[in-house]
This record gives C-alpha cells, structure tokens and sequence, in this order.
C-alpha cells in the first residue's frame, strides 16, 4: 500500500511511517538511560537471534521498554519473587551479561538471575527484610508500651475487687439467709470475673 505525502506529494510505504515513528521512540528511549545507553544497547543486542544478526527494531523497542520499567523502578521480579536494586548494580550486572558474548536471549531472565545475587528481596508491601524487621521491631514496642499501659496496678486490682464484694455482699444482705461458706464463694467467682482475674 502507497501513501503519498500531502505537502511533497512524494510515494512512500506505510511500513516506511510506520518505521520512522518506530525509530523516534527508539530516540525517546535511548534518552531515557542517559550515559548508560551504550550499555543497554550492547546488553539489548544479546536478544539477536545468530551471531551475525541484528535485533528486530519493534523486538529492540519492546525490549528497551521492559529495561525502561526497571531502570526507573529499580525492582524486578523474578522466579515469582521481587526484588530491589540500585542503578549502579544495574550497571554491573548489564556489563556482566554483555561481556558473555552470547545471543539468542528470549527474556530477561539471564539479567535477572544475574541481578539476584546482589538485590534485596522484597515483599508484596515492597519493603526489603531490612525495612520489614525495623517496622516489626517498633510494632512491637508499640504493643508491649501499649500493654503495660493497659495492665491495672494490684493495690488497684484489690481496691476494685473490695468495692465490688461490698457491693455484692449489699445486695445479698436483701436475699433471704443462705449458707454463708457458699454465698461467699459466690461473691469471689463473680468478682473475679468481673475484674479478670481469679
């Protein structure tokens, strides 16, 4: 199919537009890495099916969108599990490919597993084991403050359990006699489970 350009009327195929727009998103990418682009090439070039090939230019920008979501998030995911890195081991672990001189990638994964051995894993909050004990830590002196806040002092304790014994032994002073071992009994059981305690 002919298009035709409606300033110069010159002839031109749409796989032709389509490659141009193709390679000013390639521009945009390549900006994107900064001085690591001649990196990401190289590593990007390991995709290339022989020795001798190149990398398809829709597979190149496939690709470079993939390695754009982790240079700018600095986590990946990998064998169900995520992990976070830094852009200097990064770096590294693209340089560490790169250098194999091998071909025929048909994922990341190789990068990844490279990149594992010095990342720290995450969890599904996104928080490293660092970070995850740190907040467990203050969890719990937040709850053993909190606790230690809430326990009744015992002078307390036995001040309140007087009160309510009084207070029971009022109301049983209305009923008619009964024996008094048993009726005290009574009393203890119900003021203990009104404090919580035996």
């Amino acid at each position: 199919m002919k298009l035709s350009c409606p300033v110069c009327s010159s002839k031109f195929t749409l796989e032709q537009a389509t490659r141009e727009l193709a390679l000013l998103e390639l521009v945009e990418l390549a900006s994107k890495f900064g001085r690591s682009w001649n990196l990401v090439s190289e590593y990007v070039d390991c995709f290339r099916p022989g020795n001798y090939s190149s990398v398809n230019l829709v597979k190149r920008i496939r690709l470079l969108r993939e390695l754009t979501g982790v240079f700018e998030r600095c986590e990946f995911e990998y064998d169900g599990k995520k992990y976070r890195t830094d852009h200097a081991r990064l770096r590294q672990a693209l340089t560490t490919v790169a250098n194999l001189q091998k071909w025929g990638f048909k994922n990341h994964n190789y990068l990844k597993k490279v990149l594992t051995g010095d990342s720290e894993r995450i969890s599904i909050e996104g928080l490293t084991a660092k970070e995850e004990t740190a907040r467990e830590e203050r969890r719990r002196t937040d709850d053993g403050r909190q606790r230690t806040e809430d326990v009744v002092p015992a002078p307390e304790v036995k001040e309140r359990v007087g009160r309510v014994l009084q207070h029971m032994e009022m109301k049983a002073a209305d009923k008619p006699a009964v024996d008094e071992a048993a009726r005290r009994r009574e009393l203890k059981a119900q003021a203990a489970a009104l404090t919580g305690t035996i």
